[in-house]
């Protein structure tokens, strides 16, 4: 895998400069960093304000080639006027649609589009969004690591950018995305399937060495009778509509996880992000098997603070 970009978003200083952390060719945010950091799905992030925060990249790296780009991303809000840009060129441009809570593509400033499948973004959640293209514009589209919505996509004839590489706006900063970006990278090739779903549980498991794993269904479990602080909770099953339940000390309902990417024959996962993206602390937690009904070949994994 050849990466032309990897920004960690981990920035957090009284500069603009925003690191790359491949070739140093480092970008420049319109604000100071240390008035954007954030709690990140990997350490910190870059929080986007949805009126006039972006990043310029400094040159358009994705020119006409393959590409593959991939982040982490937690919207707050689907972005000015509810098409918020994730990245653009001028030409190669990914946005949020509001109108079906999906993402938008095109290589061809879009004369010609691509979508991931309907309600595959949700917000104030971590979710992993991956983008691959072919040098004829054929497009794929990854959501935590699972194929989302039609396969190979016609997204237009790949052309040159007009701008920069802009991250989290359009060039004329009239687009500009609600929400935290982390771990954003850009390869310039297309990484297969296993390469894209290898990259999402990397990611996942940065959280804790050893999570609490829950592999063994018939009871209820319980993760802590007192206090406890969760970072990260990730389900992976088998089929669609499996879905994880954890209930508090009181009895009440504190988390639910559904999976809507597994197909009875690949496995799928999603993740539970705390809110506004920082570690969560419950008055104790149980994992509910009653009302989660998982079973063989399931997995749980519970990441504590």
């Amino acid at each position: 895998m050849s990466l032309l970009r990897y920004f960690k978003m981990d920035d957090n200083a009284a500069s603009k400069v925003v690191r790359d952390y491949t070739h140093t060719e480092n970008g420049t945010s319109v604000r100071n960093t240390s008035a954007m950091t954030a709690v990140g799905m990997v350490g910190s992030s870059l929080t986007f304000d949805g009126a006039d925060d972006e990043i310029d990249t400094g040159s358009d790296m994705i020119k006409t080639t393959a590409i593959t780009f991939c982040a982490w991303l937690f919207p707050k809000g689907w972005g000015e006027q509810n098409v918020g840009k994730i990245i653009e060129n001028g030409k190669f441009s990914l946005l949020f649609k509001d109108t079906n809570a999906s993402i938008l593509f095109s290589s061809n400033n879009f004369g010609t589009t691509s979508t991931s499948a309907n309600n595959s973004i949700s917000l104030n959640s971590w979710q992993f969004v991956v983008i691959t293209r072919l040098v004829d514009g054929t497009a794929n589209f990854w959501i935590n690591g699972i194929r989302s919505g039609t396969s190979d996509q016609n997204s237009g004839a790949p052309a040159l950018g007009t701008n920069n590489v802009i991250i989290g706006n359009n060039n004329a900063g009239a687009r500009a995305f609600d929400g935290m970006v982390d771990e954003l990278r850009i390869y310039d090739e297309v990484l297969t399937a296993a390469q894209i779903y290898d990259l999402y549980l990397a990611d996942v498991t940065k959280f804790e060495t050893n999570p609490i794993v829950i592999n063994a269904f018939g009871n209820d479990i319980i993760i802590s009778d007192g206090p406890v602080t969760v970072s990260s909770i990730v389900l992976d099953s088998a089929s669609a509509g499996d879905t994880a339940v954890f209930i508090d000390r009181s009895g009440n309902e504190a988390i639910r996880l559904a999976n809507n990417y597994g197909d009875d024959t690949n496995h799928g996962s999603v993740v539970w992000s705390p809110p506004r993206g920082k570690p969560f602390k419950f008055d104790g937690l149980r994992f509910d098997d009653s009302a989660s009904g998982l079973g063989d070949g399931d997995y749980v994994f519970v990441y504590l603070k």
